[in-house]
């Protein structure tokens, strides 16, 4: 599918995101993250917000198919990245139990906080594997499955097969860097970035 014909869909999932209760919008890459959703308002207006990172952001807070500097983006890419952090978003409002959700929030601060604390030039992959107990890391990739599972019903059917190969490999990636999965030998490249 050509952005044309992704960008309807991609329209519909954030005009229905309720603005009063969740801000949506474009971001820098600040560590090498492609979008991420932050439940307890840190964006500053004090509410949930999905973040989708883009190079030479948008500033406004209003879907678009281009890049600040005129370039087109990889709205498929960008598409997955967006069911999938609204996943997060509607596992947080009712997609899972409050006790469930908050044993991964506390599983993720963990997580970011050692990752804060590691020195430059350690591995993430040991800092996790060894930081966090078998629960924390059980409970961080099944709410990544849950995400993946909660978005997919806002992409297109016919990008279907595809996402859930990102949803696939996406688990994968949170598995591998929590020590829990080997590379894949489809891995050509692995980043090394901060989990969503």
């Amino acid at each position: 599918m050509t952005n044309e014909e992704i960008f309807p869909s991609y329209v519909a999932l954030w005009r229905r995101l309720p603005i009063e209760d969740l801000w949506v919008h474009y971001g820098p890459d600040l560590y090498g993250e492609v979008g991420a959703f932050q439940h307890d308002g840190q964006g500053g207006f004090k509410r949930p917000e999905i973040v989708i990172v883009r190079p030479h952001y948008i500033d406004e807070d209003e879907p678009s198919l281009e890049r600040s500097d005129g370039k087109p983006v990889n709205l498929q890419a960008e598409m997955f990245t967006f069911a999938h952090e609204y996943g997060h978003y509607l596992s947080f409002i009712g997609g899972t139990t409050e006790e469930i959700w908050q044993e991964y929030h506390r599983a993720a601060v963990h997580r970011d906080e050692l990752l804060n604390d590691m020195p430059a030039g350690d591995r993430i992959i040991e800092t996790l594997a060894g930081g966090l107990s078998d629960r924390e890391k059980d409970v961080i990739v099944a709410e990544e499955r849950r995400a993946w599972e909660l978005g997919r019903q806002f992409v297109p059917e016919a990008l279907l097969d595809q996402y859930d190969d990102a949803a696939r490999h996406g688990v994968h990636c949170h598995k591998y860097r929590l020590g829990l999965d080997p590379l894949w030998p489809e891995d050509k490249e692995f980043t090394a970035a901060r989990p969503t």
